[in-house]
């Protein structure tokens, strides 16, 4: 009987990995028009503190693409912890998210730290079984394809707002 409940206990109990699995996109363009729609503000900011557990952050909005924030104005974000983004380092970042006292990001969005930001989705080929310096070679293209991606988001986030 003690093995019954055992098992039920496991089955009802949640754990962390199964609450958000979000995949990187495979083309920015299409998830950016999808996540501008779907966002409250979207903006570039810089992430100046944390707080000791890194839940709650501040930001300091400097470029406003959609939404009534202003350029200079400082705002506390949360961290949502379940699903990415999770903002975890300095730095300027593009958000996409919602905002009433406190911002948060949109789950399983595309916000992004600006210098680092997230690799797009890993091409199956790649996958295979390749030798190390392939690897390091595809992974430096992949941040690199990033980084222009990017880049040509912000590029049309800012001609939007023209």
């Amino acid at each position: 009987m003690n093995y019954y409940k055992l098992i039920l206990l496991f089955l009802v109990l949640p754990f962390e990995s199964d609450y958000c699995t979000c995949p990187p996109p495979r083309h920015w363009e299409k998830a950016a028009s999808i996540e501008y729609e779907y966002s409250e503000v979207v903006f570039v900011g810089d992430v100046k503190s944390f707080s000791n557990d890194k839940n709650k952050f501040t930001i300091e909005v400097c470029e406003v693409f959609k939404g009534d924030l202003k350029s200079g104005q400082i705002i506390l974000g949360k961290n949502l912890r379940s699903c990415y983004p999770y903002i975890d380092r300095g730095g300027s970042w593009l958000l996409f998210g919602n905002h009433s006292q406190i911002f948060e990001v949109n789950e399983c969005g595309i916000s992004s730290n600006i210098e680092k930001p997230r690799q797009l989705m890993i091409p199956i080929k790649s996958l295979s079984v390749i030798s190390k310096n392939r690897r390091i070679e595809e992974k430096t293209q992949r941040e690199n394809d990033a980084k222009e991606a990017m880049q040509n988001l912000l590029t049309q986030l800012r001609n939007i707002v023209l």
